[in-house]
């Protein structure tokens, strides 16, 4: 589907599904009706934006890595499944939640970011596949951070609440500024 497109469902009690496609142009979502994405490829869109209060689920879809996905709604986001890059959280009563995806992240005000059994993966070797700042929050849980060959990757929590449970990630490498939730596992290479 060509164009730009304009998801904008003005009630809470209003939904758009969208299934199988494919965009080629910006994506945006606003007011306060539920969107969902299931099996898209929004990978060449270019760029997706929702600053909406209704609740965004995708589920089994390509984000791919040109796409920037800028989240500032006030609501939760759901990624199930897929591939997420250049995510970007900012607002303040934003909860987003990866499960079983791939994500390059960047958390930013008092966003909340939540990866359960995903792959965090930073954009280069030396780069963070996490950044946050502010009062945000972070959380991962039975999740890998690592670079894009696969070995594990650093993060920046500059000022954040975190929790990392059963999560591997390059501990030496990190900035751990903010505020732990819970106690910390720090898991590395085991050789037998």
């Amino acid at each position: 589907m060509n164009g730009t497109w304009l998801f904008n469902t003005p009630s809470s009690n209003g939904s758009v599904r969208i299934r199988g496609c494919q965009f080629a142009g910006a994506v945006t979502h606003s007011n306060s009706g539920f969107l969902y994405f299931n099996q898209c490829n929004i990978s060449s869109a270019g760029s997706y934006t929702d600053n909406a209060t209704g609740y965004m689920n995708s589920t089994n879809c390509d984000w791919g890595s040109a796409t920037s996905i800028a989240l500032s709604g006030v609501h939760t986001y759901n990624f199930f499944d897929g591939a997420q890059s250049n995510l970007s959280v900012s607002a303040g009563t934003c909860i987003v939640q990866s499960s079983l995806a791939v994500a390059i992240v960047t958390v930013s005000g008092t966003g909340v970011f939540i990866a359960r059994e995903s792959f965090v993966v930073s954009s280069a070797p030396t780069t963070n596949a996490i950044t946050s700042s502010g009062s945000s929050t972070v959380e991962l849980i039975n999740s890998n951070v690592i670079t894009p060959a696969g070995a594990i990757a650093r993060v920046s929590l500059g000022g954040s609440f975190y929790s990392f449970q059963n999560t591997t990630y390059d501990f030496p490498n990190s900035t751990l500024s903010g505020s732990a939730l819970a106690a910390i596992s720090h898991f590395d290479n085991l050789a037998i």
